[in-house]
């Protein structure tokens, strides 16, 4: 935007992707972004909204209000969460050397965590966590692999860049520990090992689990 960005449009849209993009009820997006507000003031709040967000984005058929449900066309638009989503499905439907190379396809699409900016939005809480898990599982899986065929560098990397997103997983810093450890850097094992204590006694106020140990 050159001007003042247009907030509640855009906030629209986000709830709106946020919910599945398609076939969702006004009416949550109405408890979401106009709370305070009665019916009548959030639904027209909400057509003049719809309106705004239509010209912003310029086809007029990418945001479809059918049947009382509205839905963002997939002819008309592309989004990155939907198309992670089918990565990560194609990714659980795949076996054997391809197994790994779809979760490579994938984490490619994935880009950061869903609306940072948006951290006081309880509406987008369950998407972002879920694609966040889903990261998880996807690097995770690659640095098993890679640590199982010798590869321990670039297992070692991945296994650093799930400790980013999720530092309370145990099995992470276990294979963490394994590549320092497989490459004869026993002080950084070591590090990791105490790294892993200190956050869950912080954190959870527990003690690492035998295996870890």
């Amino acid at each position: 935007f050159t001007g003042k960005a247009q907030q509640k449009p855009l906030d629209l849209l986000k709830a709106l992707i946020s919910f599945g993009g398609r076939g969702v009820a006004p009416e949550r997006l109405l408890d979401a972004l106009w709370p305070e507000s009665d019916g009548d003031a959030a639904r027209k709040a909400f057509d003049i909204t719809l309106h705004r967000l239509r010209k912003l984005v310029r086809i007029r058929e990418a945001i479809q209000l059918r049947e009382g449900m509205l839905s963002l066309d997939t002819q008309s638009v592309w989004v990155d969460v939907w198309a992670f989503d089918k990565g990560f499905a194609a990714w659980q439907t795949t076996s054997g050397e391809g197994l790994t190379n779809e979760a490579f396809r994938t984490i490619e699409l994935f880009g950061g965590t869903f609306l940072p900016n948006d951290e006081d939005k309880a509406w987008a809480v369950h998407l972002r966590e879920r694609a966040r898990s889903r990261y998880l599982r996807l690097v995770s899986s690659i640095g098993t692999h890679l640590s199982h065929q010798g590869d321990y560098l670039r297992a070692r990397d991945h296994f650093i860049m799930a400790l980013d997103l999720n530092p309370l997983s145990e099995s992470i810093y276990q294979g963490l520990m394994t590549c320092y450890e497989r490459m004869g850097q026993k002080g950084d094992a070591a590090a990791v090992y105490l790294r892993c204590r200190k956050v869950l006694s912080a954190t959870l106020g527990v003690e690492p689990t035998r295996e870890t140990q």
